[in-house]
């Protein structure tokens, strides 16, 4: 039985970039009371199951309630189809959650499904990583939490709503992203990829990437996550 721990170091505001993973923002706002099934609408995305084929699928998972809404020691119940690490993806992807729904009591459980979509913006994701050519980058700068602030869109920020954009960029000489291209941003038409062109200027890479790769003219793919805890 696979189990996270789900104690999480929480700024005022804070966003991150990461290589994988994206909550839809109000995955429990309408889940409801406690209930002794999997409940919600909770829904990821994720080209690690998008590079290993999966089209569809959903994990179920039960956690405790914490006191700022957080969802801590999650367990995987049950996922479908097996065999694709669809409870492990779950398991990280809980932790940017916070429960919305009903008054609930600190340490309550609860019980809910992350389903994972078919998603045209997954597709997307997977064939621009595939045709990246920096893998492993080695990174001389990157953003500042201030940029993330001075760029977070502002009808996001407003309505508490978190996001993600997926870039695809190209490294010039100098180190520097050009030529960026939003993949996919979800949600949709909220700023997040206009945000995070902007953000990918606070990049800089070294002449070569981890695996010695020369990054100059290469190709980068990258995920820029917009959260609000």
């Amino acid at each position: 039985m696979r189990t996270r721990d789900g104690r999480r170091n929480v700024g005022v505001v804070a966003a991150w970039v990461v290589w994988g993973l994206y909550a839809v923002p109000a995955v429990a706002e309408n889940a409801g009371p406690p209930a002794p099934a999997p409940v919600g609408g909770v829904e990821m995305i994720d080209p690690d199951l998008a590079m290993r084929g999966l089209k569809s699928g959903h994990a179920d998972l039960r956690c405790t309630i914490g006191k700022n809404g957080a969802f801590n020691s999650c367990t995987v119940l049950g996922e479908d189809p097996p065999g694709m690490r669809l409870g492990d993806a779950a398991l990280r992807f809980s932790g940017a959650l916070r429960y919305r729904g009903a008054e609930i009591s600190p340490g309550a459980p609860y019980e809910f499904r992350v389903s994972y979509p078919a998603s045209e913006f997954a597709e997307a994701w997977r064939a621009a990583l595939g045709s990246a050519t920096i893998k492993e980058p080695k990174f001389l700068s990157k953003p500042n939490v201030y940029a993330f602030l001075k760029s977070y869109p502002n009808q996001a920020a407003q309505r508490g709503v978190q996001g993600l954009a997926v870039l695809n960029c190209t490294v010039n000489a100098y180190g520097n992203l050009t030529a960026c291209s939003v993949v996919g941003e979800a949600p949709a038409s909220l700023g997040f990829g206009s945000a995070a062109i902007r953000i990918s200027k606070g990049f800089r890479f070294a002449p070569k990437d981890l695996e010695g790769v020369p990054t100059a003219n290469g190709t980068f793919v990258t995920a820029i996550r917009f959260t609000l805890y």
